[in-house]
């Protein structure tokens, strides 16, 4: 009941497309002050955001609650098969975002300050070539 409540109103508010939104954490005095208050009457607890206008105590409340799960959501017979699972995700990202960065060196630099059989830019026409094609790249939406 407590992770719904503070998912929904996460949710109304948008907060799930806030960069960073579960790295940040909310005041330590006031986060505690609203998980005691959710484990005496759940139900009477005000998340708003006119009573709690830091979404990063809610999502340090939904922490809170999940780091005391006497089981974890992911169990640990399970465990082995979820890192196998996100290992092949991001070996299959990885190739994707490979391919995404030739495509766009050899689409983006100049035929001519590319040497296409090596790799390597031509008289060094672009050096910033190594950094600049990863730093386009969005990470995480793949």
């Amino acid at each position: 009941m407590v992770l719904e409540k503070c998912i929904t109103e996460l949710e109304r508010r948008g907060g799930l497309n806030f960069e960073g939104i579960f790295r940040v954490p909310g005041s330590h005095e006031v986060v505690e002050a609203f998980r005691i208050a959710l484990d005496k009457d759940c139900e009477g607890v005000d998340l708003s955001e006119k009573r709690c206008p830091d979404p990063n105590t809610i999502t340090s409340l939904i922490k809170s609650f999940l780091r005391q799960l006497p089981i974890p959501l992911i169990t640990y017979e399970t465990y082995p098969d979820f890192i196998e699972a996100v290992l092949i995700h991001i070996a299959f990202a990885s190739l994707f975002l490979v391919d995404v960065g030739e495509l766009m060196v050899t689409r983006l630099v100049s035929p001519a300050a590319f040497e296409f059989g090596s790799g390597q830019c031509a008289d060094h026409a672009c050096p910033s070539c190594h950094v600049w094609v990863p730093s386009v790249i969005v990470w995480g939406r793949f």
